[in-house]
């Protein structure tokens, strides 16, 4: 008889394949928030997105928690995945 080896299963968000798309869908969404007329950013907000696509961290301003929990709920993210992303994506606080 075979033996079976049980390892961790692999999260969803260490897949490149996964994290990928989600990752740019972050960044568009910031990129549509820094160019919404409606909104008065200034110019700070247009480099977010070009940060999330290098993979480097943005800081955690309530309207960006917000843009990741919605691309999150997009992508069916579960409550826990979305506060994994939230940690590779926004700065700590000071």
């Amino acid at each position: 008889m075979a033996e079976k080896s049980f390892t961790q299963p692999q999260s969803r968000l260490e897949n490149a394949e996964f994290l990928s798309p989600l990752q740019e869908a972050i960044a568009n969404r910031l990129d549509e928030l820094a160019t919404d007329p409606k909104l008065n950013w200034g110019g700070f907000m247009l480099e977010l997105g070009a940060k999330i696509r290098r993979g480097e961290k943005v800081p955690a301003s309530r309207m960006i928690q917000d843009a990741i929990i919605g691309v999150g709920g997009d992508f069916r993210l579960t409550h826990a995945e979305i506060d994994v992303v939230k940690e590779k994506f926004l700065a700590d606080e000071d």
